[in-house]
């Protein structure tokens, strides 16, 4: 697992190493975003001095209006879809609350049942934004989020907001809320910093069978990615925000809306994007259009999250570029998976010792091609991963030094995250099972040669 340097990679928190970068290098960039609705006018470039700022007066206005925290407690956040999502997440992070980030497609009713489970009492919105049904709705507080003309004008700089915790004290700290779509009603996912930091970590990660960890390969050489998830998706700001700091990549942000083959198109051609991060429904619009395929060459790589891409747009893409699906939910996030050959674009080359995970069958007294992804708890250094148990229980080989009790050991490796669904803090929720199925079903690749390759086929109902 030796890198070659001494970089922390997986013990980088995001607040502390946001500030290091802006002192350090504060004219690199880390987003760019459209300069007006015409995409032809450019884009215009973030520094991380700019961005610092930014999230530096964001945090005093958090403070001033609602006050720190030391219990975590929730912000909803909603508004327009631009970069100040990025900027309340790591402004909560100083503050020391979680935020919440419920789609603007909820029901009254799903946004009222997620706002009392998290018991969130504030809303911050962009000005104009449609919040007034959920204010009446849930009896809260609000506040209007400073524009954006103001929060990226260097003319106004803000003294320091430091953030004073080390990697210890704040690894399993709550940060976001993100929530669950697809069928029934959407549940409030927590997030703690871990979920960044494992991310992070995969650049520890060896090859598997010759193939590089994948989180290196979309990250090396790729100067600007386009995110063309929705602004309002933990995913899409999970890999947009790590991807700024622990890559060196400048994140692209796209026009407002939901990401259509049009919109695709104009970043394309105006956004100078070497690389790009889609849903499977975009991609699928993406495939209708030669005049948008034939351009695809120009590009490293394109990863999709979330439902699964039907094979006729897949096979079409991967013949003009890399692709790749990234496996994560808000209960399962971005485990370590591996390249592989551009044929197997519909299949995630997960490693199961370092996920320490496991496939079982859906149906163990019948021949069954459906598999669910089982979580093991890691074990202790005495007992060493076996490569062969691939359908069967891996352990992870890491042991991680925190402050778990030494009674519910062993402890997760640096890759296992452990999220948890209700809103006190509990850094062991969820490591009290040795097993955790996670409901997800995958299908196995039909070359036995290929046993860490597998297909998503979507959710036990």
């Amino acid at each position: 697992m030796s890198t070659g340097d001494n970089t922390p990679y997986g013990k980088r928190l995001i607040p502390s190493f946001i500030d290091e970068v802006s002192q350090s290098n504060p004219q690199r960039i880390c987003f760019s975003f459209p300069k007006s609705t015409n995409l032809a006018d450019g884009f215009r470039d973030l520094t991380f001095r700019t961005f610092t700022n930014a999230v530096d007066k964001t945090a005093h206005f958090i403070q001033k209006e609602v006050g720190r925290s030391s219990v975590f407690e929730t912000i909803m956040y909603m508004g327009y879809p631009d970069v100040r999502y990025y900027i309340v997440l790591v402004a909560c992070m100083k503050t020391g609350h979680k935020v919440l980030f419920s789609s603007p497609h909820h029901t009254l009713a799903d946004h009222a049942r997620l706002v009392r489970k998290t018991n969130c009492v504030i809303l911050i919105h962009t000005s104009g934004f449609p919040v007034s049904g959920i204010l009446e709705t849930c009896k809260m507080e609000s506040l209007v989020m400073p524009e954006l003309d103001y929060l990226l004008g260097d003319a106004t700089p803000c003294s320091p907001y430091p953030y004073r915790y080390s990697y210890e004290e704040a690894r399993y700290h709550p940060v976001m809320v993100v929530c669950t779509s697809g069928e029934g009603k959407p549940e409030a996912v927590v997030w703690p910093h871990e979920v960044f930091l494992a991310m992070d970590a995969q650049q520890l990660v060896e090859p598997l069978d010759d193939w590089a960890v994948l989180w290196k390969t979309v990250s090396s050489g790729v100067r600007r990615s386009f995110n063309a998830l929705p602004m309002f998706n933990g995913e899409s700001l999970a890999l947009g925000i790590t991807r700024v700091l622990f890559t060196n990549t400048v994140i692209v942000l796209g026009p407002p809306g939901d990401c259509t083959a049009d919109s695709f198109d104009q970043v394309l051609r105006n956004g100078n994007i070497d690389a790009a991060e889609c849903s499977s429904a975009t991609l699928s619009e993406v495939a209708k259009r030669p005049d948008i395929i034939a351009k695809l060459g120009k590009l490293k790589h394109i990863t999709y999250v979330g439902d699964p891409l039907p094979k006729s747009p897949g096979d079409l893409i991967s013949q003009h570029t890399a692709l790749y699906s990234l496996l994560s939910t808000p209960k399962l996030p971005f485990l370590v998976q591996h390249t592989s050959a551009r044929k197997d674009w519909a299949y995630v080359f997960l490693n199961p010792v370092r996920n320490s995970i496991s496939f079982r069958p859906l149906s163990p007294n019948a021949t069954s091609t459906l598999y669910e992804l089982v979580i093991i708890r890691s074990a202790p250094r005495s007992e060493p991963p076996s490569r062969s148990a691939t359908r069967s229980p891996a352990l992870s080989p890491f042991q991680v030094a925190s402050n778990r009790s030494a009674t519910h050991s062993p402890a997760p490796s640096p890759f296992q995250v452990a999220v948890r669904t209700s809103a006190p803090p509990s850094p062991r929720l969820g490591w009290e099972k040795v097993e955790c199925p996670t409901g997800e079903l995958f299908s196995p690749h039909p070359d036995a040669r290929k046993p860490n390759h597998w297909r998503y086929e979507g959710r036990i109902k």
